[in-house]
Parts: structure tokens; sequence; C-alpha cells
């Protein structure tokens, strides 16, 4: 067994529900373009906090699972079938019916088995009552030399994006 250190956890820069991942970094201005063109289409999503649980190895990540609300599970099946007329490189793309919603809450990737168990074990509990909140757009999120990048999508709002930000990682 390994000590812990104070780096072996980590925590998501904001607050976020990831829909889809992808990998082009040489069309981030093509893919931002289809996913703004999605987001014109879009109506607010509701989210609803179900439990605390977590992702086994090798992931190891506290989440916020959320309820499938009708809003969210509309919003993944029709980012799905915009994205299926293409040929943008996806990560991790699950059938609906296999693709866990949620928060992530604590990257504790670097763990040893033993203490992710029992964070995990202690992380664990059913919510109540349900946090909810309405999301109004998307975050389109992409790294260029150490940097990341995030423009909102604002959904139903043709041509409304927000503008760009950058956030320096070390």
């Amino acid at each position: 067994m390994r000590a812990s250190t104070p780096h072996a956890v980590g925590h998501p820069n904001t607050g976020h529900v990831t829909i889809r991942g992808f990998s082009e970094p040489d069309r981030v201005d093509a893919l931002k373009q289809a996913l703004a063109t999605w987001a014109e289409g879009q109506t607010p999503i509701h989210l609803s906090v179900e439990a605390i649980d977590g992702f086994p190895p090798p992931f190891q990540i506290v989440i916020a699972r959320l309820e499938p609300t009708p809003s969210l599970v509309a919003r993944y099946a029709s980012l799905t079938s915009a994205l299926d007329s293409t040929d943008f490189h996806r990560i991790g793309e699950l059938p609906l019916d296999e693709w866990v919603f949620h928060l992530s809450l604590i990257y504790a990737g670097g763990l040893d088995s033993i203490s992710w168990e029992t964070l995990c074990d202690r992380s664990r509990r059913v919510v109540e009552p349900r946090p909810k909140e309405v999301i109004t757009s998307a975050d389109f999120v992409w790294y260029a030399n150490g940097t990341e990048y995030i423009e909102t999508l604002p959904f139903g709002a043709p041509g409304q994006a927000l503008g760009v930000r950058s956030v320096d990682n070390p």
C-alpha cells in the first residue's frame, strides 16, 4: 500500500455535465460550428441529482449521478443524431442506455485501491431532497498550447455565441 499524497485527488475546474468528448485538434472551428448549429435547435435541460456514487477503476471518479430527465435524454439523443451524419472522431461514445449522466466531483485516480474504496464507500448516498438546475447553454471546450478555451453556445439562439474565454492550465 502506498500513502496518499495531496495530489492524489483533483476537482473539476467548473461544474459540468459532459455529453460528448472529441478528438479533433485540427478541426476545432468546424466542430464548434457543428455544435453551435445543434445548440440553436435546443431547449433547456432540466437536471436533478439522484445520488453520490463513483466510477470504478481505472477512472476512480466520485460523481453526482443525475436522473435521466426527459430533456437530458432528448439532448443526448439529438446530439447523437446530429453527429451521426459527420465524421468527427468521438471519444468514449456509448449508447444512450449505457451512458451515466453525471457531474464529476472528485478525480481520485491517484489513490491506491484501499484509499479509493474508502472514499467511494463513504461518499455513496441517495441525495434527498434532489438538487435541481436548468441549463440553457452548452459549453464547447478545447485545449491549445496548455490553455483551456471555452465558448458558450446558448440553446435556441441562432448566431448568439457568448464569446470565447480561456483558462490557463499549469
